[in-house]
C-alpha cells in the first residue's frame, strides 16, 4: 500500500483483507505470466514468451533494430526485459503500450493451447499480477501481501491483470457463441478454428 509505517499484508495496514478474493500470478513457472514460455506467432514473427513478443514490437516501434534483432536472439524473459531497458520509453509509447499488450496476450490465447487452458480455467476471478515492484503491470506487491490487501488500494495499477481479464472475456464470448450454435460438445480445436474465423472478419 506504498505506507511505510508497517509492514504490508498485515493487520496493521489500514488496508488489510483476507478475503480479497483475487487470483495472483506472476514468475516464468506461472502459465499466466508473460515470463512462461508460450510459443505463438504475431505479425509473422514467432515468439517463444509474450515478454518477448512485447519488448521485440516496443524496439521495433522505436525504429531500434539492433535491440529487436537481438531479442530475437535472446529466450530468457528475464534477460531481455532488461535489455529493453535501454530503450528510451515517451508519451507516444505509453499512449499505444497497453494495446500492445492486449493485442499479443489475445493472440497468443488464440494460438497456445497450455496458455489458453490457463486463463480460461480460472473461471471469473479478478486476476492480478503480484511481482514486488512493478507498480505499472502489476500490483507492486508480492503474492502474499496482493492477497491480503484490498484491491481498490493495491499501489499497483494492475494493467496485466485488466488485459487478461478482458482478454479471457473476449474467448469466452466466442465458445459461448459457438456453444449456442452447436448443440453437441465441441472440441478445443473447433473453438480455436472458429476464434480465427471471427477475429479476421470481426477484428
Amino acid at each position: 500500500c506504498k505506507q511505510t509505517s508497517h509492514h504490508e499484508g498485515t493487520e496493521m495496514c489500514p488496508y488489510y483483507s483476507n478475503d480479497n478474493f483475487c487470483k495472483t500470478f506472476g514468475g516464468k513457472n506461472d502459465a499466466l505470466s508473460n515470463f512462461h514460455p508460450c510459443a505463438f506467432t504475431y505479425r509473422t514473427i514467432k515468439y517463444s514468451s509474450r515478454e518477448q513478443a512485447y519488448q521485440h514490437q516496443k524496439a521495433l516501434f522505436f525504429k531500434d533494430t539492433k535491440v529487436a534483432e537481438e531479442i530475437l536472439k535472446m529466450s530468457d524473459p528475464g534477460n531481455i526485459k532488461r535489455l529493453s531497458k535501454c530503450l528510451v520509453v515517451n508519451d507516444t509509447w505509453k499512449a499505444h503500450e497497453e494495446k500492445c499488450m492486449y493485442d499479443i496476450c489475445y493472440n497468443a490465447a488464440l494460438q497456445n493451447e497450455r496458455y489458453r487452458s490457463a486463463l480460461l480455467a480460472v473461471g471469473d476471478a479478478f486476476l492480478v499480477e503480484s511481482v514486488y515492484g512493478e507498480y505499472v503491470w502489476g500490483s507492486g506487491l508480492d503474492a502474499y501481501c496482493t492477497a491480503r490487501t484490498q484491491i481498490d488500494k493495491l499501489p499497483g495499477e494492475n494493467k496485466l491483470g485488466y488485459i487478461l481479464m478482458n482478454s479471457r472475456q473476449r474467448l469466452q464470448d466466442i465458445i459461448d457463441k459457438v456453444s449456442c450454435n452447436n448443440d453437441e460438445d465441441i472440441s478445443g480445436l473447433a473453438i480455436l478454428l472458429f476464434a480465427v474465423f471471427f477475429l479476421k472478419n470481426h477484428g
